[in-house]
């Protein structure tokens, strides 16, 4: 698995919201190719360094 893959259950965990909210988040950035499906429950970032980004600012994400 790539380093910019992620796994949908910790997203949901980290998030703490309902699965269903976070399958339709997930629906929009795949249409809008943010991200695109990868393994099996993961997802993978498809801009450039975005998943530094996210990484980077988790704290600051996490005020919001």
């Amino acid at each position: 698995m790539g380093e910019d893959n992620v796994a949908i259950a910790a997203i949901r965990q980290r998030m703490k919201k309902p699965s269903n909210l976070v399958a339709n988040y997930r629906r929009r950035l795949i249409d809008d190719q943010v991200i695109t499906p990868a393994d099996y429950g993961h997802v993978s970032f498809t801009l450039p360094l975005f998943g530094d980004f996210v990484r980077q600012n988790q704290e600051l994400l996490e005020l919001m």
